[in-house]
């Protein structure tokens, strides 16, 4: 693949296996590829804060080049220290959130830092702190939100996340977009903002194209970011990222990330 010039990495269910660990066989490959040159860069929808303090646990502490988190908002150069922030929620639309679905058995959040702020502390939210190993603190958000961020996260059991993803397409905001993560996860983010626009920060500072990025992902958030770049899924990828995939490797608990990019470059 000697078009490649950046590889980009989801983190959940894709570069991390079930147990939160980095599969050696991952560090192998990464190593790999950077000493031919290519820089790597993680894309996920975790805040900075989270995944710089992952880094050394998953022993990619001097192995990433670039960080792309909060779907694209913040752009890490983690060599350079250079960070570039786009597209928040301003505090009125997160208000408006807040407002449409705060009647639901729901966790309401927003991070800051590391540590997730809800209005409410539901099951669900305890067992996602729990096994991402995040801070828990409970506020009441409409006195707590003073500016704007750069995602918020619904937190609910899935038969609750159903109902709010169809409570969204009813109200059909213009001023913000949600979508599931994971059975229990729902993100809301800009409009304007997605991995691919973080990544498209990255080709520019490099001067590469589109065709010159491979990325890997598992989870319908990566769905466009998938699409955007060359794409590759994992075998414990759902049904539709597989399909639009150029490319399919072996699963998070097997190194699969690692395992392609040793086979393929």
């Amino acid at each position: 693949m000697k078009e490649i010039k950046l590889i980009v990495s989801d983190i959940d269910g894709t570069l991390i296996d079930s147990k939160h660990e980095c599969p050696i066989q991952n560090q192998k490959g990464i190593d790999y590829v950077r000493k031919k040159g290519i820089p790597f860069a993680i894309g996920t929808g975790r805040p900075y804060a989270m995944v710089k303090k992952n880094l050394k646990k998953w022993g990619l502490e001097n192995l990433c080049d670039y960080l792309v988190c909060n779907n694209g908002g913040t752009v890490i150069d983690c060599k350079k220290q250079t960070e570039v922030n786009q597209n928040h929620l301003s505090k009125e639309v997160i208000f408006q959130v807040i407002e449409a679905f705060e009647d639901l058995e729901v966790s309401l959040c927003v991070f800051d830092e590391d540590t997730l702020v809800t209005n409410q502390m539901t099951d669900a939210y305890h067992r996602r702190c729990k096994e991402a190993h995040i801070h828990k603190k409970c506020e009441d958000l409409k006195n707590y939100i003073s500016h704007s961020y750069p995602k918020m996260l619904l937190i609910s059991e899935n038969d609750i996340q159903k109902e709010i993803l169809k409570r969204f397409e009813q109200i059909q905001p213009s001023n913000y977009r949600m979508f599931a993560s994971s059975p229990i996860l729902t993100e809301v983010v800009n409009p304007n903002l997605s991995k691919v626009v973080g990544i498209d920060v990255l080709c520019q500072q490099l001067h590469i194209n589109r065709e010159n990025v491979l990325c890997f992902g598992d989870e319908m958030n990566d769905f466009e970011m998938l699409s955007s770049f060359k794409g590759v899924a994992m075998e414990n990828a759902v049904n539709p990222i597989k399909e639009i995939c150029e490319y399919q490797t072996s699963s998070c608990q097997e190194g699969g990330v690692g395992e392609f990019l040793l086979k393929h470059f």
